[in-house]
């Protein structure tokens, strides 16, 4: 092997490995667990403040064996610069917030070499790995500043309920009008949560429930929006292809190539409070001055509270 082809081997190793070098060397937040291992898994210093998966196990793909739940940067390659950090500009409890950030040609790559712009996408996510398959309560909250653009066209993802080997199930969204929807993939049916009018410029909280069970037979599926119960329904919490689901935060834009290009820019979202357990009591809600007896019994209509 020639000198050239060994320099230029050892530049895409860096190139697809420097990536994430930023984060690396901000050892007061990140801990990497495998420097350049496939999936880039991590650890946050203020971990159980910002995403706190305390209260679950895990489980490995390959193996099914239960473990700690890890945090793992989607794209694995090329992650966006300043794709996430950990911030106090807008904190909604504790001492600080995670601030994702996704802009014009932010596209990572993956570990089959495919670029997320070459199909239209850019995205600055965390993943992790997937659950044991029963009832699952979720909370977060997003703070999306007023400067922040999400363009009209392309498909603006903030939360998703993903498959190791399968489809995406569940994604929270920006539709085209500027609200925030509940998107079910596998019955391809889109659900009010959120009015534009409320959306930006302040802190929202969520809690999610959903029912795993693998008989996948009416599941129930509950999300309040700051109190209010908005999503209500029975369906399958699993598609055909997989079972092994787990959450994804942060930033997700695709078919960007339907996107109006005027409405194109700088995507911003900052998350606190983010918590995976299996009852409510788990979420600890009080940290955000809510409570699990508070959340709404009844449904409340989008007509109701659409100017709220």
């Amino acid at each position: 092997m020639n000198k050239k082809t060994i320099l230029f081997i050892l530049a895409i190793f860096i190139s697809m490995n420097n990536s994430y070098a930023d984060l690396i060397n901000d050892t007061e937040n990140f801990k990497f667990l495998t420097k350049y291992g496939k999936g880039n898994w991590f650890e946050l210093k203020n971990q159980e403040d910002l995403v706190d998966l305390s209260n679950i196990d895990c489980k490995f793909t390959s193996s099914g064996k239960s473990t700690s739940c890890k945090l793992w940067l989607s794209p694995t390659y090329n992650f966006p610069k300043d794709g996430v950090a950990v911030s106090t500009d807008y904190v909604r409890s504790g001492k600080v917030a995670l601030k994702f950030k996704n802009g014009i040609g932010d596209c990572g790559e993956h570990s089959n070499g495919l670029s997320d712009c070459d199909t239209h996408r850019e995205r600055s996510e965390f993943s992790m790995l997937s659950w044991e398959n029963k009832e699952k309560w979720f909370k977060f909250s997003i703070f999306i500043p007023k400067i922040s653009v999400f363009p009209k066209g392309a498909k603006n993802s903030l939360w998703q309920i993903h498959t190791r080997t399968g489809p995406v199930n569940f994604k929270v969204e920006i539709n085209d009008e500027g609200d925030l929807v509940w998107n079910d993939h596998i019955i391809n049916e889109r659900m009010f949560m959120l009015s534009k009018y409320k959306l930006k410029g302040q802190w929202n909280d969520f809690v999610v429930y959903m029912d795993f069970d693998e008989s996948n037979k009416d599941n129930k599926i509950k999300i309040w929006a700051n109190g209010d119960l908005v999503v209500d329904y029975k369906g399958k919490t699993h598609n055909e292809k997989s079972k092994k689901v787990y959450m994804k935060v942060g930033i997700y834009k695709s078919h960007l190539n339907r996107a109006n290009k005027d409405d194109m820019g700088t995507s911003i979202a900052y998350y606190d409070a983010i918590a995976i357990g299996d009852n409510c009591k788990e979420l600890s809600l009080e940290n955000e001055g809510n409570s699990c007896s508070k959340l709404g019994k009844v449904k409340v209509e989008p007509n109701s509270i659409w100017n709220w």
